[in-house]
Order: C-alpha cells, then sequence, then structure tokens
C-alpha cells in the first residue's frame, strides 16, 4: 500500500471527515480530495505532516522513498555499463 492508501485508509477506520482529515494534514480540504481521489499526487510536504500527525505511517513513507532510491541507482548503474 502507498501512502495516499495508508492514509485513505486511518481516516476511515478513525472515522475522520475529508474537513478533519485535511486539518491533520495542513492543507484545504480540496486539495485532499484530489489526493484522495488520486486526481493529485502528495507533495513531501504533506508527507512530512502525515509522518508527524500519523506516525503509524512513517514505514510506509520510508519504504516509498527507499524504492524510489534504488529505482534510481539501477537507472544509474545500467547508464554507466
Amino acid at each position: 500500500m502507498n501512502m495516499r492508501e495508508e492514509l485513505v485508509k486511518l481516516q476511515k477506520s478513525q472515522g475522520l471527515t475529508d474537513k478533519e482529515m485535511a486539518d491533520d494534514l495542513h492543507i484545504t480540504r480540496e486539495y485532499w480530495n484530489y489526493v484522495k481521489n488520486g486526481k493529485q499526487p502528495l507533495s513531501p510536504n504533506v508527507r512530512a505532516n502525515a509522518i508527524v500527525v500519523y506516525p503509524q505511517l512513517t514505514h510506509i513513507f520510508l519504504s516509498e522513498n527507499i524504492t524510489k532510491s534504488n529505482k534510481v541507482a539501477n537507472r544509474e548503474y545500467r547508464h554507466d555499463r
């Protein structure tokens, strides 16, 4: 699961409204709706806010960053050969 999916799952499990979720993430309700529906990616700042407010999501944040780093490293390695 990615960060967006985890945030949506968390919102549902905690019974938070879109407004409450947006407030927790320090974003507008409209922006949260775009993110929630997959129309807008989570910005780095929103990701940072998410792990401060919901530290249980830290492992998702870290695994996504490791995956991205590995993809970049693999591309660079193939390019060097």
